[in-house]
């Protein structure tokens, strides 16, 4: 009995020793998932926290961005790529003014004024008839880049102009443009279908809907002529008398890239479009060479003297610009733009900035 006796005892303990441990294994797995909840609800905080100061960021360079275009309208009149809006390295020292701590921006201001206006290839408030400066603008333009090449072999530029008026223009959604234009009809045959816009574009993203835009080409950030590097939806003014609005597509020859400069000349000269962007930006001791205070300054070009441009398509003057900013804060990245219109306020007399849109 005393030999049973000791046996069980012994079996008890064991048992014991048993439970204990898995109570100790359970109540690891509950510290170990407890512990992860902790760090994962700590690194959302962080998380939250920091993109709520990468916000406040973001909205303090774009703040910045605006002095700086108000302060340059302040000074002169004239908008070319040699002010110091357009230097990074300007951009750069003021931004290193107000410092962040743990973090950084970056600015980047654009002139939209540079850019091939897609809404001015109608002519508004009207906004069923051509723009028959545009219409060849945008024709030079397509030549210049080739755009069957990048595209269904069939589709010429003629192709796409009339199927880009015909989804801006206003009330004729049974009159298409020339055989290849393209109003609701054609849309609604797509899957899915959907209707002709038949108004002014008002994200350049739209564009990629339109018959015969490849939306892999024209929106591809690799490539210089991709049109949502060149081409905008802004610059809307009031037209005349306060009745309705216009887009006068008037391009900024002293900001325009170099394939939005080029498509400005006859084709028989697109060569000279380089010329003109190297004269534009030469320098000696980091001082600008050329003045560019006059729209005629490209026929002091060498080799420019008879180079003709039409007067209504080009200006020395900007009033529309993108401001880029990017924050960074503990590997977080936050990057918005903000399309602005810099005008005189009327009750104040005094330039200011008007947001027109933000992305994010």
């Amino acid at each position: 009995m005393r030999f049973n006796g000791i046996k069980t005892l012994s079996g008890n303990k064991g048992m014991a020793l048993i439970i204990t441990l898995m109570v100790v294994a359970l109540l690891t797995v509950a510290v170990v998932e407890l512990n992860r909840r902790i760090r994962t609800t700590v690194g959302s905080a962080a998380l939250f926290r920091d993109r709520i100061i990468l916000s406040q960021m973001v909205s303090s360079g774009i703040n910045i961005g605006q002095a700086v275009l108000i302060a340059d309208r302040n000074d002169n009149d004239i908008d070319s790529i040699q002010e110091d809006w357009a230097d990074p390295s300007f951009l750069e020292e003021i931004v290193g003014e107000f410092p962040f701590e743990n973090g950084l921006i970056r600015l980047v201001i654009d002139d939209l004024r540079g850019k091939m206006q897609v809404n001015a290839l109608v002519q508004y408030p009207g906004g069923r008839e051509f723009n028959e400066n545009q219409r060849l603008l945008w024709f030079r333009f397509f030549e210049l880049v080739n755009v069957s090449q990048a595209m269904e072999s069939d589709v010429k530029p003629v192709s796409i102009i009339n199927a880009v008026k015909d989804w801006i223009d206003y009330g004729d959604d049974d009159a298409v443009t020339g055989l290849d234009g393209a109003e609701s009809d054609y849309y609604r045959d797509l899957t899915p279908p959907y209707a002709c816009h038949n108004g002014p574009i008002v994200d350049i993203s739209e564009m990629a809907l339109i018959k015969g835009i490849s939306p892999d080409v024209f929106f591809s950030p690799e490539a210089a002529y991709a049109l949502g590097t060149c081409v905008t939806t802004f610059c809307r003014t009031e037209a005349a008398g306060g009745k309705g609005f216009v887009f006068d597509g008037r391009i900024n020859i002293n900001t325009a890239p170099l394939f939005v400069l080029t498509a400005l000349l006859p084709l028989e000269d697109a060569h000279l479009g380089a010329e003109l962007d190297a004269y534009r930006t030469e320098m000696s001791d980091d001082n600008y060479v050329h003045d560019l205070s006059r729209t005629g300054w490209y026929k002091d070009v060498p080799g420019c003297e008879n180079l003709s441009i039409n007067e209504e398509l080009i200006t020395n003057k900007s009033d529309f610009f993108e401001i880029t900013v990017t924050a960074l804060l503990n590997n977080v990245q936050m990057t918005r733009t903000a399309a602005v219109r810099r005008l005189k306020d009327t009750d104040t007399g005094k330039i200011v900035c008007q947001v027109l849109s933000y992305y994010e």
